[in-house]
C-alpha cells in the first residue's frame, strides 16, 4: 500500500531525534554505566529499521540523521555488552544477568554470547562439582570431556544431569 500511496504510516514519538538523543544520552549517562539503559520499546531497533528501509519519508526528521543516532545507540549498547560479558568472563561468574536486553542485541552480539554462554556454562558445572564434593552430595569427577560418576544416588538429579550432559 506504500508503495502504491494508499497510505502513510506514522512513525512513533521515540524516533524523532530530540527522543533518539535523549535515549544517547541516557545510555551514556553514570547512571547507567553497568547497566543496558531501559529502551521505549522492546522492538524499538527493529521498528526503527523498517521505518528507515521502507517509509523514511513518513519520519518526522531526517533519515540521516536518525539513522547516525540509531547506529550510535546500538554501537553504545553492543560495547556495553561486550564489557559486561568480558567482566563476568574475567572474574568467573557462573552469570550475568543483563536486564534491558533485546533481541537487536543478541543478534549484533549472537558469537561472542554464544561464547561467553559457554564459558559461563562450564564455570556453573565446575561450581556445581565443587559444591557437591564439599558438601557431601556426591562425589562426581570431571575429567577432560568425560564425567564419570560415582555415588550418583548422592546427587541431585540436576547434578546427574549436568554431569551427564558434559560427558557428551
Amino acid at each position: 500500500l506504500k508503495k502504491q500511496k494508499k497510505c502513510a504510516f506514522v512513525s512513533p514519538d521515540f524516533l524523532r531525534l530530540e527522543d533518539l538523543r535523549a535515549i544517547l544520552a541516557l545510555e551514556t549517562s553514570d547512571a547507567y554505566t553497568a547497566q543496558l539503559a531501559p529502551l521505549p520499546s522492546h522492538y524499538f531497533a527493529e521498528m526503527a529499521l523498517m521505518f528507515l528501509t521502507h517509509a523514511p519519508d513518513d519520519l518526522r526528521d531526517s533519515p540521516t540523521e536518525v539513522r547516525a543516532v540509531l547506529e550510535d545507540i546500538l554501537n553504545v549498547r553492543e560495547a556495553k555488552l561486550r564489557r559486561f560479558l568480558h567482566t563476568g568472563v574475567t572474574q568467573r561468574a557462573a552469570a550475568v544477568r543483563i536486564p534491558a536486553l533485546t533481541a537487536v542485541d543478541v543478534n549484533r552480539m549472537r558469537e561472542p554470547l554464544a561464547i561467553a554462554l559457554g564459558v559461563f556454562h562450564r564455570i556453573g558445572l565446575v561450581q556445581m562439582q565443587q559444591e557437591g564434593l564439599t558438601q557431601g552430595h556426591g562425589t562426581g569427577q570431571f575429567t577432560g570431556s568425560s564425567a564419570t560418576q560415582t555415588g550418583s544416588s548422592q546427587q541431585t538429579p540436576l547434578q546427574r544431569r549436568t554431569l551427564r550432559q558434559a560427558g557428551r
